[in-house]
C-alpha cells in the first residue's frame, strides 16, 4: 500500500487526480491523507469525487472515503479484468450538474481512456474511438479552459505522440455571472492493444511566427478587446503574423475571457489566458487590465524560453513517465518548475517508480496497455533500461 500525503507541494487536486489516474492503470493500491490540504476548504469536492468514482468503476477498485469533503481516500485496483471501459452507446458520460471544471475531469480520466484496453474494437481489432461527454465548466477560475485545451493541450499531446483527439464544444458552462453548466464531447482514439507511448522530445522553440487572439466576451467590449490586442501585439512582436482566432458573445457583461496563442516557427505552441474574476465597474477599465496582463504575461512566457509554456509543463509529465524510452521536454532555464509541475513529478516517481532529474526529464516505464505494470517491470531489467535511455528520442 503506498501512502501518499495530499498536502504535499501543491498539496490540492492534481495530486489526488494523477495519483488515481495512474494507480487505476497499474493496480497499484494508494492511500492518499489530507487530500486537498493546503486548500481553504481541504477534502473532495464534488468534480474530484465524479473522477475518482469513475477511475473506481472502470478498474473494479475497493474505495474508502470517497465522499464529498472527505480527507482521506482508500484506493484499491481490482488485479483481475477489467470492466468494459464503455457502455453499450460507445460513450462515456459525466455529468457535474454544476459549472465544475470539464479540463479538470478530463486531465483525471485521459490517461486510462488511452492507455486502458477497450472492448469498442472494429473487425479488425483496432480500438474505435471513445467520445467523453463531460457537462460541467468550460471557462471557470484556477483551471485549464476548454480554449486552451483546443488550441494548446490537445495540438501538444498530438505532437508528442498521442493519438489524435478532437474537441466539439456543445455549450459554454461558465462560474461568472449567471452559472451555467456546459456541455463538451471529446472523441479520443485510444492507444492498441500491446503498444506504448514512444518516448519523444519537445526542444528547439525557434521564433514565434503566429499569434493568435481568442475572445469571450460581452457584444458591448469585444471590439474594444480586439483592437486592443491586436494594437499590443503588433507593437510587442513586430513583423509577426496576428489572427483572430475567436471572438465570440459570452452571454454576459460580467465574462471577460482572453487567450493568446504564440505559434513557433519549429511548430511549438504556448498560450496565456485570463478569465477576468474582479468587479467590474467600468467595463473599458477592465478591458485595458485584461489585455495588458495577457500580453505581458505571453511576453514573459516567450521571453522564459522553453517549448511549453509553465501551465502546460505539469500536463505532461504522467506522459513522460509512462512512455517507452526518455522523453525530453525543453522548458525555461531561467524559471524553476512549478508547484504544480514538481507535484506531478513527485506522485509520478512514487507510484510509477520513475525518476525525473534535475531538467525535468525522465526514463518512462513504457506502459504496453494490456499488459500489467508489474509484468513490465518484472520483464525489464537495468540492462535493458540503460539500453532504451541511450536510444535518441526524436525531435519534434
Amino acid at each position: 500500500m503506498l501512502i501518499l500525503k495530499g498536502d504535499y507541494l501543491e498539496g490540492g487536486g492534481q495530486l489526488l487526480r494523477l495519483a488515481a489516474a495512474l494507480s487505476s492503470l497499474t493496480s497499484t493500491p494508494i492511500r492518499i491523507n489530507n487530500i486537498r490540504g493546503r486548500r481553504p476548504k481541504p477534502g473532495f469536492k464534488s468534480q474530484h469525487l465524479l473522477a475518482i468514482q469513475w477511475l473506481g468503476a472502470a478498474c473494479n477498485a475497493r474505495m474508502h472515503g470517497d465522499e464529498k469533503g472527505s480527507k482521506q481516500l482508500f484506493f484499491e485496483p481490482g488485479k483481475g479484468t477489467r470492466k468494459p471501459l464503455l457502455e453499450e452507446s460507445g460513450e462515456i458520460r459525466i455529468a457535474q450538474g454544476t459549472p465544475g471544471s470539464v479540463g479538470l475531469i478530463l486531465q483525471a480520466l485521459l490517461p486510462y481512456i488511452l492507455f486502458s484496453p477497450t472492448t469498442w474494437l472494429d473487425e479488425g481489432g483496432t480500438p474505435l474511438p471513445v467520445k467523453l461527454i463531460i457537462e460541467g465548466g468550460t471557462n471557470t477560475s484556477f483551471s485549464p479552459s476548454t480554449d486552451y485545451i483546443a488550441e494548446v493541450l490537445l495540438p501538444t499531446l498530438r505532437r508528442i505522440g498521442i493519438p489524435p483527439i478532437s474537441m466539439q464544444n456543445i455549450s459554454r458552462g461558465w462560474t461568472h455571472g449567471r452559472a451555467d453548466v456546459g456541455r463538451v464531447v471529446f472523441t479520443i482514439q485510444p492507444i492498441s492493444a500491446g503498444q506504448s507511448l514512444p518516448a519523444f522530445s519537445l526542444r528547439d522553440y525557434g521564433t514565434v511566427s503566429k499569434v493568435t487572439i481568442h475572445i469571450h466576451a460581452s457584444n458591448n467590449v469585444r471590439s474594444h478587446i480586439k483592437s486592443l490586442a491586436e494594437s499590443t501585439l503588433e507593437s510587442m512582436f513586430p513583423g509577426v503574423q496576428i489572427e483572430i482566432g475567436t471572438n465570440a458573445d459570452s452571454n454576459h457583461q460580467k465574462r471577460l475571457y482572453l487567450l493568446l496563442v504564440a505559434h513557433s516557427s519549429n511548430g511549438h505552441v504556448l498560450g496565456r489566458d485570463l478569465l477576468w474574476d474582479r468587479k467590474i465597474t467600468d467595463p473599458l477599465v477592465a478591458v485595458r487590465k485584461l489585455v495588458s496582463t495577457v500580453t505581458e504575461e505571453l511576453q514573459q512566457e516567450i521571453k522564459h524560453g522553453g517549448c511549453v509554456d509553465e501551465y502546460l509543463q505539469d500536463q505532461l509529465v504522467g506522459f513522460q513517465a509512462l512512455a517507452s524510452g526518455r522523453s525530453i521536454i525543453e522548458t525555461s532555464p531561467t524559471r524553476p518548475a512549478s508547484l504544480h509541475t514538481q507535484t506531478a513529478r513527485w506522485v509520478s516517481e512514487q507510484v510509477l517508480g520513475v525518476k525525473f532529474n534535475d531538467d525535468g526529464n525522465c526514463l518512462g516505464v513504457g506502459f504496453c496497455v494490456g499488459q500489467g505494470y508489474a509484468d513490465i517491470v518484472s520483464a525489464e531489467t537495468e540492462e535493458q533500461r540503460v539500453a532504451v535511455n541511450q536510444q535518441p528520442s526524436p525531435i519534434l
